[in-house]
């Protein structure tokens, strides 16, 4: 499938989707320690569903997509995708590590609005 443009993902996620599936890298995540992440086997879905379910040692994630946009249709046809299962230690950590992406994302977007 690499090389493969697949027709329900948007042009410019799937050339950003490319981008990153570059080998293995190391990320920072505190002083001192790096993680390496392998990706060689990684697989890239462009979602725009997501549902959660949660469990007395888990959190079930399903990452899906949206196959119609018709507001009249009392029916919601999703193919998913993807099925995460964490615990909840790792959901508290994804929990803030989102909030700290859409802060910064938030910023950035009011630094690039022009003064009135």
């Amino acid at each position: 499938m690499a090389g493969e443009k697949d027709p329900n993902v948007p042009e410019n996620k799937q050339q950003s989707s490319q981008a990153r599936k570059s080998g293995a890298r190391a990320e920072d995540t505190s002083p001192g320690r790096r993680v390496r992440l392998d990706t060689s086997r990684m697989t890239t879905a462009y979602c725009n569903f997501f549902s959660a379910q949660q469990g007395p040692e888990e959190v079930v994630l399903n990452f899906g997509l949206r196959q119609q946009w018709d507001a009249d249709d009392q029916n919601l046809n999703v193919s998913i995708l993807q099925q995460v299962i964490l615990h909840p230690a790792a959901v508290r950590r994804l929990r803030d590590l989102l909030d700290k992406v859409m802060a910064d994302r938030a910023a950035r977007a009011a630094q690039a609005k022009p003064a009135a």
